[in-house]
């Protein structure tokens, strides 16, 4: 059966759109927003990020920022957000005279209260990382690693054997822990994986320490490890309990601090001059994201030195410097959306390469026939 008018057409609209979306694949932009001389740590998938201004915890919507409750006006207390879940509960740390303290402030009252979190035996608590489940993993008293099933549930803690826990740095949505402890028999602290509260040492790189700072939902986890007794501290990953190296920039420092469900990790990577830059691994790659700030945040003095979020829309939160005015600022970098192709101009490509096929069809009939 012959091919009709109304099939070639098709099949052209179709390459078309491939070129198209080939096209599209590569123009996948950020804008970089400056969210203030504050510490943006933060950030969920509706694009809510947290952080500090001052000596005070904040939130930005849409580059708009809010202050979280601090406690009373003459409590004297200090305080900063570290993380934020898709529910919208905050997860934060106080202090009050020099005594720490973790809190957590719910959607219904980020202006007029918070809740503490409690450690068996009145130690404090100081809180790193929270699930969309509500449960939250810390330490208390800079010892044990502790886990808290909510915000008023007094903490658990996370057993190590041969040593004691260090710090639970982050969770994911089935409940797996991750964070560093000490080992008595290694004389090192280690990267730990704790599964339904059993521990798991994860291998180092080299004969240094390790330590876990993210996981994704998929287990795949993020941190550093250290070669040559901390000599050299290189961003790592482990997944099915391997390791690997993530590439830096020639320095001696790097380290991988989050990493979101399509496996976009992020963090910061050092030249060999020590600058601090903000890094994006895909795989293994290292993405300087420098370079993805527009020609005008570049000529403004801004620098990123450090990613320390993302989300699972590739949205990113970290620290950026301005060599002009010597601000410290957090930043976020918004995924710009890829507009959606033209269906009339896909028409007219489709068309114009189904003349071309017809031309040169009419064009090598008419010379078979001379």
């Amino acid at each position: 059966m012959k091919p009709t008018l109304l099939h070639a057409v098709r099949s052209a609209i179709l390459f078309a759109t491939g070129i198209c979306a080939a096209g599209a694949s590569h123009a996948q932009s950020y804008q970089f927003v400056d969210l203030g001389s504050g510490q943006a740590l933060g950030i969920n998938d509706a694009g809510t990020v947290v952080g500090s201004f001052g000596p005070n915890a904040a939130l930005w919507n849409n580059g708009v920022m809010s202050l979280l409750y601090q406690g009373p006006v003459t409590s004297n207390i200090s305080t900063y957000a570290v993380a934020i879940n898709n529910q919208g509960q905050i997860l934060g740390n106080g202090s009050q005279h020099g005594n720490p303290f973790a809190v957590v402030w719910s959607p219904s009252s980020y202006t007029s209260n918070f809740d503490y979190l409690h450690a068996p035996g009145n130690y404090f608590t100081v809180a790193y990382g929270i699930n969309d489940k509500g449960v939250i993993v810390g330490d208390s008293g800079g010892y044990p690693a502790m886990e808290f099933a909510g915000s008023t549930a007094t903490g658990t803690i996370l057993n190590f054997p041969n040593g004691y826990s260090n710090a639970a740095n982050g969770i994911n949505n089935s409940g797996v822990v991750v964070g560093d402890a000490y080992s008595v028999s290694a004389d090192n602290y280690v990267a730990v994986e704790w599964k339904n509260g059993s521990p798991i040492v994860l291998p180092g790189l080299g004969n240094g320490q390790s330590t876990a700072y993210g996981i994704n939902d998929a287990g795949t986890v993020v941190g550093k490890s250290n070669w040559n007794g901390g000599v050299i501290s290189t961003a790592a990953e482990w997944s099915k309990g391997n390791v690997i190296t993530l590439e830096g920039y020639g320095g001696k420092t790097s380290q991988a601090n989050a990493i979101n469900n399509a496996g976009l990790a992020v963090g910061f990577s050092t030249n060999p001059a020590g600058t601090d830059i903000a890094t994006l691994w895909r795989g293994t790659t290292a993405i300087d994201l420098n370079h993805v700030l527009s020609p005008a945040a570049q000529n403004a003095g801004w620098t990123l030195t450090d990613a320390t979020g993302i989300n699972n829309n590739g949205w990113i939160v970290g620290e950026a410097y301005n060599y002009k005015t010597h601000a410290t600022d957090g930043f976020l970098l918004e995924v710009s959306p890829v507009p959606e192709a033209d269906t009339t101009g896909m028409l007219l490509v489709g068309l114009g390469l189904l003349c071309a096929i017809t031309c040169r069809k009419r064009a090598l009939r008419g010379g078979a026939a001379r």
